[in-house]
């Protein structure tokens, strides 16, 4: 919780503005819904649009800069879309 502004006497000239909260949304609601024997992600959804897209969809897009919150991995079997770091656990791919 937020700072709480105590007004201890009638002379005090602050000014109780109502409780204030960071509300931040997430950068996107993009969830794995399928992979590979191997635990490779390969479908994805995303939950605002209802977008399905494949793993090669989802990476093109985020080269667009359509989903600024994800970027791409290489990696010696491929390219891989991963969520950057915020505060938000729900919408990191898994």
């Amino acid at each position: 919780m937020g700072n709480i502004l105590k007004i201890y006497h009638l002379k005090d000239t602050r000014k109780y503005k109502g409780e204030k909260s960071i509300k931040r949304m997430p950068k996107s609601f993009v969830i794995k819904i399928k992979e590979n024997k191997t635990g490779a992600n390969t479908e994805f959804l995303d939950i605002r649009k209802k977008v399905v897209m494949s793993k090669t969809d989802f990476i093109e897009a985020i080269r667009k800069g359509n989903y600024p919150g994800y970027a791409i991995r290489k990696h010696h079997s491929g390219e891989f879309p991963y969520s950057t770091r915020d505060k938000f656990s729900f919408n990191n791919l898994g």
